[in-house]
């Protein structure tokens, strides 16, 4: 069987567009996948779109606010096992 992959919109009952959450659907031989839909250049904290994104090792995008606040969640997580 063929990978197929859909787009559906889901939102909530009562609000507007910022309510609105975007997933994938992949069929794949016997397995439904749905996941959050990233759009490309979105980064990965943020979930910001910005001409100061930059792609790191993994295909990790992150923006200045991004790499600062996941730099200080890992610097508080070495404190916590140090």
């Amino acid at each position: 069987m063929r990978s197929e992959k859909i787009r559906h919109e889901l939102c909530k009952a009562e609000g507007g567009d910022s309510n609105k959450t975007y997933v994938e659907i992949f069929v794949e031989d016997e397995q439904i996948i749905i996941q959050k839909y990233r759009i490309d250049g979105e980064c990965a904290v943020t979930g910001e779109i910005s001409n100061n994104n930059k792609v790191y090792e993994g295909n990790i995008v992150l923006n200045p606010e991004g790499i600062k606040r996941l730099c200080s969640q890992l610097h508080a997580e070495i404190l916590n096992k140090g």
